[in-house]
């Protein structure tokens, strides 16, 4: 189960704010947290949800939602740095080496391997990477519409979003050519869709941000600059 970050993402909190029919179940944690999201998320977004999600197996999308009588499928994708994930990785992986190079009586070799280690990816660069492996993903969808949701938890959202919009092409292409008839980007504290992506009727990328996560750090360098 993911840390829970605030209060109002208590699973008693969260009972009292919505009516027990949607309170996702499950004897996996990590099930029920992705329940609570999309609970959180459709209604903000102020879609009716008539029934808890149902946790779906892959290469089905994580979770089936029924609104207003007609199911939705949801792929969930935290954006967040991953350099503590893969650095642990990295870690086990040259420690094994380390190991192995002790075990044989290489001590100069051993020595050479560094056990620590990390990479970092900044808040947009985060964005971008779940964004293109999602959409480069295969998924299976019996036909049913089918919806991927960013979100912001632990990573707090940060501006701005130009750059999904110097390549418009590119992404236009990755989200045709994917099962995803739009890709959310969502606050899970505060509980506001910032914006979303999708495609339209004739080919060109289509966004709408709320602004008020816009936030450009560059903006009083430019300034200076006369």
């Amino acid at each position: 189960m993911r840390f829970i970050s605030s209060l109002d993402q208590h699973p008693e909190s969260r009972k009292g704010r919505f009516p027990e029919h949607l309170w996702p179940c499950g004897s996996d944690p990590k099930d029920v947290d992705e329940g609570w999201i999309a609970v959180e998320f459709t209604s903000s977004v102020g879609l009716r949800l008539e029934c808890a999600p149902t946790k779906l197996q892959y290469p089905m999308p994580d979770l089936e939602c029924v609104v207003d009588g007609k199911p939705m499928l949801l792929e969930l994708g935290e954006i967040i740095e991953s350099h503590l994930a893969e650095g642990v990785a990295y870690s086990l992986k040259q420690t094994d080496q380390k190991m192995e190079a002790l075990s044989s009586g290489n001590t100069v070799a051993a020595s050479s391997i560094q056990t620590a280690g990390f990479r970092s990816f900044p808040a947009n660069a985060s964005l971008l990477r779940i964004l293109v492996k999602k959409l480069s993903k295969s998924y299976e969808t019996r036909g049913l519409p089918s919806h991927l949701l960013l979100f912001y938890d632990l990573e707090r959202p940060l501006g701005p979003f130009d750059y999904l919009l110097q390549r418009p092409d590119v992404f236009a292409r990755l989200i045709a050519d994917s099962v995803f008839q739009r890709v959310w980007i969502f606050d899970l504290q505060s509980a506001i869709v910032m914006g979303y992506l999708e495609v339209a009727h004739d080919g060109a990328l289509r966004t709408v941000f709320d602004w008020r996560f816009h936030v450009d750090l560059f903006a009083p360098i430019r300034a200076m600059n006369f």
